[in-house]
């Protein structure tokens, strides 16, 4: 925890959710009756730009995007600016909602800020995406860290996002190799340009970001697809194309969907 005799009364921490019970906690056993706000990296976002809104993913999916595209588009449209062909694309989504009044705008988040003092604890000093945002209200927070640190983090700093998540993966297959359950390795959330990236790693390595329990069958691309066949062929036939088709399985969709086949024959 860091050194409670920095915050003054009032201040504003801008600290992870998971985080928030451990300073109140904290704050409850020095001074209970000092008054502090806390708030999350999505808050300030949501914030400093606008908050999303179920009508706005609903638009997006009525246009032909699927409900978890249209939410990844829409964090996407936080703080955008044109420039490159893909963000002049996003920039006219966001134009478009805009003009629809599909996005939900707080124009009062920025005086909550004004007289006060803003500490950032547990978000990285090099996360833009937090930084911007609280630029945007011109905020400049102080980082606080923690005290009594028994040990310091590896820290490794590559050129590209891609150089980055080839490490990342490479590193989990290891501990996989070493017997580590899969359950058992933890990735913090990255920021959202990770999001596309980390799709794609996770094909390449063949490594799920989530427990296979928790996903869906109906969810995974294979499935999507072997109803998409079952229009022009017979289930077995439609699965033997599958088979032939998707080499990569990393949620194991193929081997639900034989122990489906089977109780229906």
């Amino acid at each position: 925890m860091f050194d409670f005799s920095l915050i003054k009364k009032d201040s504003i921490i801008i600290t992870p959710l998971e985080v928030k019970q451990e300073i109140i906690k904290e704050k409850e056993k020095i001074n209970p009756s000092f008054s502090i706000k806390i708030l999350s990296k999505e808050d300030v976002i949501e914030g400093s730009y606008f908050k999303k809104s179920i009508e706005a993913l609903w638009y997006l999916h009525q246009k032909g995007y699927s409900l978890a595209s249209a939410e990844e588009i829409v964090s996407s449209l936080q703080g955008i600016k044109g420039g490159s062909e893909k963000l002049n694309l996003l920039k006219s989504i966001y134009d478009e909602l805009f003009s629809c009044y599909l996005l939900e705008f707080n124009p009062y988040f920025k005086y909550l800020f004004v007289n006060k003092d803003v500490f950032i604890y547990r978000y990285s000093s090099l996360d833009k995406e937090l930084l911007n945002a609280l630029n945007k209200i011109d905020v400049t927070p102080t980082f606080l860290t923690d005290i009594n640190k028994e040990y310091e983090h590896k820290v490794i700093s590559f050129n590209n996002i891609d150089e980055e998540l080839d490490y990342v993966f490479a590193s989990i297959g290891s501990l996989l190799n070493e017997g580590i359950d899969i359950n058992k390795i933890k990735m913090f959330t990255p920021p959202s340009e990770y999001t596309l990236p980390l799709k794609k790693y996770s094909y390449k390595h063949h490594i799920p970001l989530e427990n296979k329990e928790n996903i869906s069958l109906y969810s995974s691309p294979i499935c999507t697809l072997f109803i998409s066949l079952l229009k022009d062929y017979e289930k077995e036939e439609a699965f033997n194309k599958i088979c032939e088709m998707y080499q990569d399985d990393p949620y194991q969709a193929k081997e639900r969907m034989v122990t489906i086949i089977s109780e229906i024959n």
